[in-house]
């Protein structure tokens, strides 16, 4: 076989064409494989030998890494990759990268929606006007939102932009980041605390952009929660399992807070018994904060280039295990 062909597995989609991805990959000899599956039977057998893997939930965990003999690169068709088992794949030389850049206006637009439909307590009126309600005394008391302050559990590309657009809305924003220099909060017009405590103690929205990892794990538990206003709600746009969702059924019962807009969940999708779907003060969106027409043509796009990238030879534009890489003392070159 010509040393130049290559293999590239693509485990699944939301939108089964693969025109984009494999117009781009045709630069080069590929041999392109849509799997369609979560299966991890399927996926070891068709990645064992393959010298890319584009995934979107698929589990790449520690035991589909062990059986890849020529993977370079493993491509998450997003932001996060809790999906992908980072260490494993340091150790055995291979890049995991992701799409930073992917659907930025659309998370960002979608926490300012639930932002927004909280503070005017959307979710009440139309359940009010649907049930013969008028009026409104149903969303009484309903705050004006200039003046109030947005947190930020996390400053990263989302949360910039964020802050930006909320800013323009009239609420004062604060960042909790360590990794962020304060200079540059401040050139953004917000205001970094040093203290994960200080900002739920002085938030009326509370919004989280971190990774999901094993230090942010829980980051939200019961002590947070009882730290927040009682009438503050909590914003999620990121991961499920940053937040004890237990503890927060239990605060938004017993008032600990006013509520939660959140598009991400423990388990996926939501279980029919989940006690949130009673909560009348909680807005519930399905994991499509990324959604938009044109991101899904981004991913697609940009998942294809960073592959064909790196199999010709390049290095990834945002790869997440450099460090491991390194540590691990595999040449990134």
């Amino acid at each position: 076989m010509d040393k130049n062909f290559y293999k590239v597995v693509l485990t699944e989609y939301e939108n089964k064409p693969t025109d984009i991805e494999e117009k781009i990959l045709s630069k080069i000899n590929v041999d392109f494989r849509y799997l369609n599956t979560f299966d991890e039977s399927i996926i070891i057998q068709e990645a064992r030998d393959a010298d890319a893997l584009i995934c979107t939930w698929a589990k790449i965990n520690s035991t589909v890494i062990s059986e890849m003999r020529k993977c370079r690169i493993i491509v998450r068709c997003g932001i996060g990759v809790d999906n992908i088992d980072i260490e494993a794949a340091s150790k055995a030389g291979i890049w995991v990268a992701n799409l930073p850049d992917y659907a930025i206006l659309e998370v960002t637009n979608h926490t300012i929606a639930l932002i927004l439909a909280l503070n005017r307590k959307l979710f009440l009126y139309n359940f009010g006007i649907r049930n013969g309600l008028w009026g409104f005394s149903v969303g009484v008391p309903i705050k004006r939102i200039d003046g109030q302050t947005l947190g930020l559990i996390g400053f990263g590309n989302i949360a910039q932009n964020v802050s930006k657009k909320c800013i323009g809305l009239g609420l004062k924003v604060i960042s909790f980041d360590p990794n962020i220099d304060e200079d540059y909060m401040i050139s953004c017009g917000v205001v970094k605390v040093d203290s994960l405590y200080y900002l739920l103690k002085n938030s009326d929205f509370v919004s989280l952009h971190v990774p999901l990892n094993d230090s942010t794990r829980g980051i939200i538990g019961e002590k947070e929660l009882k730290m927040m206003k009682p009438d503050a709600y909590l914003i999620n746009t990121g991961r499920g399992g940053l937040i004890n969702e237990p503890l927060l059924i239990k605060a938004i019962e017993e008032k600990w807070i006013a509520g939660a807009g959140l598009d991400v969940y423990l388990n996926e999708p939501i279980s029919k018994d989940n006690k949130l779907l009673k909560l009348e003060n909680v807005i519930l969106t399905p994991h499509v904060a990324y959604y938009s027409e044109e991101a899904i043509l981004d991913q697609r796009r940009m998942a294809a280039e960073t592959v064909l990238g790196v199999l010709m030879g390049g290095t990834p534009k945002s790869f997440v295990n450099k460090n491991l890489l390194i540590k691990y003392g595999k040449n990134i070159n």
